[in-house]
């Protein structure tokens, strides 16, 4: 069994294709519903083809050129899409002279560059004469203090035609919502200001960590976001399968316990002036304690219990045997140790992380789904957005992230809108450790972002 060599990732111009596709009619009422729009925002959910039903929207106001901002890993499935539409593309990727290299594409081209692209192409809002941007999984510009967030909503306001486009808009805060819309009207609610239109919606607890919205602002935040943002759930389009949850406890050896009990002892944190300095090691202790809850010393060289994987290759070896799972990971370390396993087991399987270049990310994925490859291993943050992995039925959560919106958006991979079997989701957890508060956290923010999209059609 041979390893996959590293690959280049290609500019082409465009792909013709010979027919279009027709839409469904689902993506044809969100066409409808933008056409009388210069701004607007497409909240439907994953596997809905809410891609296809922006392209079409903004062919229909402009000729171009277009520009599209977007994760890394979201360009190739635009790519796919545009080739479908028979439209000219570029994508914007590489170092900083194939950026601009890019740019000099024909004006009635779709121009797809990933949100890194504003630092290495500073001058990118006025390259060139933009007649639409698009912000696709938009949450990535939710941050009202980061310098992405300010740039985009700033810097793009010349342009005549503006749109975002997102599965989940609002994954942790219906505060998410402000900088995305103030990047379609300059303002939300009245507001230019998030933290003005914070603190007139929103009040703080006691102990000032979380803000919680006052009586009626979620009604006001609901009124004021479907006005111009097409807003579909996969139950409300009659599309998807049936989601079947698991959770497989496992027990700590006693290395893990005995490494956990000294780190919440040595850095504990009660609050007196003589141990604040240790509050800056909380998030490190946390790293720590995640990483022993795999098996793995804080330092995630050396693995000290090998119970997780143990449980996880039997999963892939007694349970599924011979069929593709997709397994998803917090650490990169785990994701090496489980690859030599199954390596050495003569399984066939392909590693996605942060050093996976793109083009290898489309081709594992591909070799997946079509069953060339039986397992995929892939590190979270890398692999939520944009990866169609619908080939398996069964995910795998051998850690998890803290994220709701990277849970979420890991659990769509496997979904597509023609699938009708039932969707197996497994998730690892050691008692007694913060894999079992993880889960119930992220329960707990599903529910929250779940009600803020399903109350959009309660009136």
């Amino acid at each position: 069994m041979t390893r996959k060599n590293q690959g280049v990732v290609s500019h082409p111009v465009s792909a013709p294709s010979l027919t279009l596709r027709s839409p469904m009619s689902h993506q044809i009422d969100c066409i409808d519903f933008c056409r009388d729009r210069d701004v607007f925002g497409s909240f439907m959910e994953m596997r809905l083809g809410k891609t296809l039903a922006v392209i079409r929207s903004m062919q229909e106001k402009t000729d171009g050129p277009y520009l599209v901002l977007a994760p890394k890993t979201v360009i190739m499935g635009w790519c796919d899409e545009l080739q479908l539409e028979n439209a000219l593309y570029r994508p914007v990727l590489g170092d900083r002279a194939a950026r601009a290299q890019a740019l000099q594409g024909p004006p009635n081209a779709w121009y797809l560059a990933n949100y890194e692209a504003l630092r290495a192409v500073p001058g990118l809002p006025r390259a060139r004469p933009w007649k639409a941007v698009i912000c696709d999984e938009s949450t990535a510009i939710k941050n009202p203090q980061a310098k992405r967030s300010k740039v985009i909503a700033t810097q793009f306001s010349h342009v005549p035609y503006r749109a975002i486009l997102s599965g989940l808009p609002a994954p942790e805060s219906p505060m998410d919502y402000f900088m995305q819309m103030k990047f379609l009207f300059g303002k939300f609610m009245g507001h230019k200001n998030f933290w003005s239109w914070r603190k007139a919606y929103f009040h703080c607890d006691k102990r000032g960590w979380n803000w919680w919205p006052h009586t009626g602002t979620l009604k006001k935040i609901k009124e004021a976001v479907r006005e111009h943002c097409f807003v579909l759930t996969r139950n409300q389009a009659g599309i998807g399968s049936r989601q079947i949850f698991q959770t497989r406890l496992i027990d700590m050896n006693s290395a893990q316990r005995r490494m956990i009990k000294d780190i919440k002892k040595n850095f504990e944190w009660t609050g007196t002036d003589d141990e604040l300095h240790l509050s800056k090691y909380v998030p490190v202790n946390f790293t720590w304690i995640s990483r022993l809850a795999s098996g793995m010393t804080p330092d995630g060289k050396e693995i000290i219990c090998n119970n997780k994987f143990n449980v996880l290759m039997d999963i892939i070896t007694q349970d599924f045997p011979g069929e593709k799972i997709i397994v998803w990971f917090r650490f990169n370390a785990e994701i090496k140790h489980m690859d030599k396993l199954l390596f050495d087991k003569g399984i066939s399987v392909r590693c996605i992380m942060g050093a996976t270049k793109i083009k290898e990310r489309h081709e594992y994925r591909i070799e997946f789904n079509e069953a060339k490859v039986q397992i995929l291993l892939m590190q979270g943050m890398i692999g939520k957005f944009g990866l169609d992995c619908s080939g398996a039925d069964v995910a795998v959560y051998f850690s998890n992230h803290d994220s709701s919106e990277t849970r979420e958006q890991t659990k769509d991979r496997i979904i597509h809108p023609e699938k009708k079997r039932p969707l197996l989701y497994i998730d690892l957890a050691t008692k007694d450790s913060v894999d079992v508060k993880r889960l119930e956290s992220l329960r707990l923010k599903k529910s929250f972002s779940k009600i803020m999209m399903l109350d959009y059609f309660r009136s």
